[in-house]
């Protein structure tokens, strides 16, 4: 059965939808789901009672929907994570050597547990193939930047 938000907890909604997350939310209203505080918000969105922060464009003097801060943060997150994978990319180039640490175990950043010498042979826009001792194998550049296996140039 739905509990139904009273008007302190739309107004708790409404105040802090800006600057915290739905998961920092959850956390503060113990007995609310993080799906249910999406749900609610978007309610008040849709009835106007929640607005959008807006900036407004150097290029023009139109104002642009930019979101919430917490989308902002996002946004810019992902433009740093293409950067990231952009200097990768230009890194990588068929005929070179390289050194390159695997995470066998599947645990993240701090699970290397195999370092191989390769050489890289293709490169695509997603993939490239490197030369191990006896076979041919394809890694994605994503791998790189979430730190399940690390170059060494």
């Amino acid at each position: 059965m739905k509990k139904k938000y009273s008007a302190a907890e739309d107004e708790y909604l409404i105040k802090n939808s800006i600057e915290m997350s739905y998961t920092q939310m959850t956390k503060e209203m113990k007995n609310r789901s993080r799906g249910s505080i999406a749900q609610r918000l978007e309610i008040l969105r849709r009835n106007k009672l929640v607005g959008f922060k807006q900036i407004r464009s150097e290029e023009s003097n139109s104002n642009e929907f930019v979101g919430s801060a917490y989308e902002v943060k996002m946004k810019t997150k992902g433009e740093e994570s293409k950067l990231q994978m952009a200097g990768i990319r230009s890194k990588i180039r068929p005929g070179i050597d390289v050194k390159i640490q695997f995470d066998v175990d599947g645990r993240g950043k701090n699970g290397f547990t195999k370092t191989e010498k390769c050489k890289v042979m293709f490169k695509t826009f997603n993939y490239f193939t490197v030369q191990r001792e006896h076979y041919l194998e394809s890694f994605n550049f994503v791998d790189v930047l979430t730190g399940h296996i690390a170059i060494l140039v």
